[in-house]
């Protein structure tokens, strides 16, 4: 009777152990199934904002080439509002601009699209064509530059 007893409080151990072990595998799996869903979903919406990001370059640059005196008319009003309201959509979803012109050009936050002679000292970020993006510290979109070679320094002839 004793060595029932016994046998059977370690099947009721090995049991609750098994029992125990489904347990936390079953709350590793849910928080490992929970965790990809987060980063799809994250990763779903920074593919739409990347498809929206040339959008917001484009209101930029073209307001830039509305003449002076129709800056404030109601139409242009009515798109720098638009953009405006795209801007905070972006900013609540925790995205930003960030710029680079008159820094040290940083290969890690912009991308540099041409170099150029210039007055600046070399390697420093001369124009922005496009600013950057970030959400948070990770950048999903670098500002495409251009950058100073420094200036022109014409050869002495040897005579």
């Amino acid at each position: 009777k004793e060595s029932k007893t016994k046998k059977l409080k370690k099947e009721i151990a090995e049991l609750k152990t098994g029992w125990q072990r489904t347990q936390a595998d079953f709350e590793n799996f849910r928080k490992r199934t929970h965790d990809e869903l987060s980063k799809r979903e994250l990763n779903g919406k920074l593919n739409v904002i990347l498809d929206l990001i040339p959008v917001f370059d484009n209101f930029d640059r073209a307001y830039k080439h509305i003449p002076g005196e129709d800056k404030n008319r109601d139409w242009v009003r009515g798109i720098i509002a638009i953009e405006k309201q795209f801007q905070s959509i972006l900013n609540n979803m925790g995205i930003e601009k960030y710029h680079v012109k008159g820094k040290k050009f940083n290969p890690e936050t912009a991308e540099a699209m041409m170099t150029v002679e210039s007055k600046k000292p070399e390697g420093t970020v001369i124009q922005e064509l496009e600013p950057g993006y970030k959400m948070g510290e990770k950048i999903i979109r670098y500002a495409r530059v251009k950058v100073s070679r420094g200036k022109f320094k014409a050869q002495n002839p040897k005579s």
